[in-house]
């Protein structure tokens, strides 16, 4: 079998902003930042939207991605939506992959 690498052997840190919460029967612009620790750099990054306890979304909540980006200097990963909780409350959270930043070579 083949050997498989995990965010630890990769030095990654993964980030999670806090969650912004969109009240039930809501709709709402969202942004969050999430900023990797000094010294790492962004290199991959998303976005995670869940009812309250992780639970996944319903069919009838709404999510628009418009936006979802490393920052234009790297430490850190943005992301913009539009989010409309109709079942119940909706939790949104930027994420960014970071690693350890390399030196010139």
């Amino acid at each position: 079998p083949g050997r498989h690498a995990n965010a630890e052997s990769l030095d990654l840190d993964i980030v999670r902003e806090p969650s912004v919460q969109v009240p039930r029967n809501t709709l709402k612009l969202v942004e969050s930042t999430a900023k990797c620790p000094p010294g790492k750099t962004v290199v991959s990054g998303g976005h995670s939207v869940t009812h309250g306890e992780g639970a996944p979304l319903k069919i009838e909540d709404h999510v628009e991605v418009f936006q979802s980006v490393p920052l234009s200097d790297q430490t850190g990963w943005y992301v913009r939506a539009k989010v409309a909780g109709k079942s119940s409350a909706v939790y949104y959270q930027a994420i960014a992959i970071c690693t350890k930043k390399r030196g010139p070579d």
